[in-house]
């Protein structure tokens, strides 16, 4: 299988096998060295960054349920 990727040097859109997937690649067009992370990750994840730069937008970090600690006996200063 394979999977598209920008070269953020040159702009081409390379089809890259499965087994390249988060390495570092030549570019065929200019001969940089490019991430093999797949445009479709590189969107989602830009997306999600941009959400949370935008204050009027709630992540919910401030929902998450408050985590109780366990204690064992003999450790936590016991």
């Amino acid at each position: 299988m394979r999977f598209k990727v920008d070269c953020p040097h040159c702009g081409a859109m390379l089809s890259v096998p499965e087994k390249y997937h988060y390495t570092t690649i030549k570019c065929p067009d200019c001969g940089e060295a490019v991430e093999a992370v797949s445009t479709e990750t590189t969107r989602v994840t830009r997306d999600f960054l941009e959400a949370l730069e935008e204050p009027e937008d709630e992540v919910g970090v401030t929902s998450l349920p408050r985590v109780a600690t366990l204690k064992v006996p003999g450790r936590n200063g016991e």
